[in-house]
Parts: C-alpha cells; structure tokens; sequence
C-alpha cells in the first residue's frame, strides 16, 4: 500500500456522472455528515496510470465530498504500487 498526496485535477473520474452534483452533497444526511468529519474520512483508492495520473477505483462519494469543499490536496492510496 502507497500513500500520496496529489492534486484533485489529476485524478480522472470514469464515470463522471458516478460523482454527486454539489447541490446533491449539501441536500443529502448522509453525504453532509461526511463534509463535517471530512479529516477523519479514509483515503479514496486510485490506480496509478501514468504521467501524474490517476483513475479513481474506490470512493466517489468522498470525492463528491471533497469537490464540495474545493480541496485541491488530496491524501490517495494507490492501488498498483
């Protein structure tokens, strides 16, 4: 397991619309707790493609999340390292 901390643009979405509109993230229980207790969230998973970027495997609702919150600087564990 490899942890990094890399920018949010350099981490691709494959299927965009699996992230949730920020209007969603401040509507839903669920996803606004999350924004309360954003430090305390596990790292999202990624896999590591080459040239400084990354596909997202695991954690679109935490990405939603950090979106939400503009976070740029984004702690991952990379999955293939």
């Amino acid at each position: 397991m490899t942890f990094k901390n890399i920018k949010r643009n350099e981490i691709h979405v494959p299927v965009a619309r699996g992230l949730y509109h920020p209007e969603f993230v401040k509507s839903d229980n669920y996803l606004c707790k999350m924004c309360q207790n954003v430090y305390n969230l596990p790292p999202i998973q990624v896999i590591d493609v080459g040239g400084d970027q990354y596909v997202l495997s695991n954690g679109y609702h935490r990405l939603s999340v950090f979106d939400f919150l503009g976070m740029n600087d984004i702690i991952v564990e990379v999955l293939n390292e």
